[in-house]
């Protein structure tokens, strides 16, 4: 059985599978999600409120009779983020990725962060799709610039797997083979950084 290596994953040639496409797309939901700012340390108790837009994500390829399919799910592209650098006036800015270009994923993290069971999804440098908050009304989440699913972590890996036509091996195993075959793909359609908007103001 023939084997060769890509970012170190050690790859079976015998391992067929389906190309998926990530997509998040520049659709805004009408549906907003709670977020909270960082605590600047010029007041400790400084906690602020925004209002920050959902967006849709598809997970999309091809079926096993090569018809095309899709997933659909929900995610935050954007995080308000307290900065700190300039310490004598702390700031609230808006950090994420307003674009990315369709290309290969190349590195599955699995365990990131102690909130994702389910690995992240490096899209590049410190820029990642991991799992998210459960619902709308959660609070205590919010990463740096991250894509977050929300919803159940697990089920969105699940889904990508469905689509690949993987499932005689470990989820994590799974996505580092699909990873390392260079079968899933990510896309940030463009779409301007949103303006921070207080929701103690309403």
């Amino acid at each position: 059985m023939q084997e060769y290596r890509y970012c170190g994953v050690k790859v079976s040639n015998v391992m067929m599978c389906r190309e998926v496409l990530i997509r998040v797309t520049a659709d805004v939901l009408p549906e907003k999600e709670q977020r909270w700012a960082g605590v600047c340390e010029k007041n400790a108790k400084m906690q602020q409120a925004y209002d920050m837009p959902v967006f849709r994500v598809w997970l999309q390829g091809l079926d096993a009779n090569g018809e095309p399919v899709s997933r659909e799910w929900k995610a935050l592209r954007f995080i308000p983020f307290c900065d700190q650098v300039a310490k004598v006036v702390p700031r609230t800015i808006v950090v994420g990725l307003s674009f990315f270009p369709e290309q290969p994923i190349k590195y599955y993290i699995e365990d990131e962060l102690v909130e994702c069971e389910s690995g992240s999804i490096r899209i590049k440098d410190n820029f990642l799709i991991l799992g998210g908050p459960q619902s709308f009304t959660s609070e205590g989440w919010g990463g740096t610039g991250f894509v977050e699913i929300l919803g159940q972590p697990q089920a969105f890996r699940a889904d990508i797997l469905e689509l690949a036509g993987i499932g005689f091996c470990s989820a994590t195993d799974a996505m580092q083979q699909l990873i390392a075959r260079r079968k899933l793909l990510v896309v940030l359609e463009m779409v301007p950084k949103p303006l921070l908007r207080d929701l103690a103001a309403d």
